[in-house]
C-alpha cells in the first residue's frame, strides 16, 4: 500500500511539474509572440514613413523611433491614418499651414510638432 501511495504522490508530482512546464512555454510563446507582434508593427510603420520629401520621412521616422511606444492604441490607430494621407497634405499638417478635418489626426500632428527633435 506504501509503494502505491508513493507512487500516486510521485505522479502527482510528476503532472504539477508538467502543468508548470507547460504554463512557463505558453507564457513565453505569449510574450514572444507579442514581442514579434510589435516588432512587425514596428518595421511596417517605419516603411510607411518612407517618402519622397526628406525632410518629411525624417521627422516621422524620429517620432516613430522615439514616441510611437508612448502612444495610447486609438493614438496609434490615428498616426496609422495619418501616414495615409498625401505627402503634400501631410507637409501641411506638421508645418501648420492646413488643418486636418479629423481631430484625431491634428491631435497626433500637435505631437509631432511638440516633439522635441521637431
Amino acid at each position: 500500500m506504501t509503494a502505491r501511495s508513493t507512487g500516486s504522490v510521485g505522479s502527482g508530482l510528476g503532472e504539477w511539474l508538467l502543468q508548470r512546464v507547460s504554463a512557463l512555454y505558453i507564457g513565453a510563446f505569449a510574450f514572444t509572440s507579442k514581442l514579434v507582434t510589435e516588432a512587425e508593427e514596428l518595421r511596417r510603420l517605419r516603411w510607411r514613413c518612407r517618402r519622397g520629401l526628406l525632410e518629411l520621412e525624417l521627422i516621422l521616422q524620429v517620432f516613430v523611433e522615439q514616441a510611437y511606444a508612448r502612444l495610447l492604441p486609438q493614438e496609434r490607430a490615428a498616426f496609422g491614418r495619418l501616414l495615409s494621407e498625401p505627402d503634400p497634405a501631410l507637409l501641411e499638417y506638421i508645418n501648420g499651414t492646413q488643418e486636418a478635418v479629423d481631430e484625431e489626426l491634428m491631435c497626433i500632428v500637435r505631437k509631432i510638432r511638440q516633439y522635441p527633435d521637431f
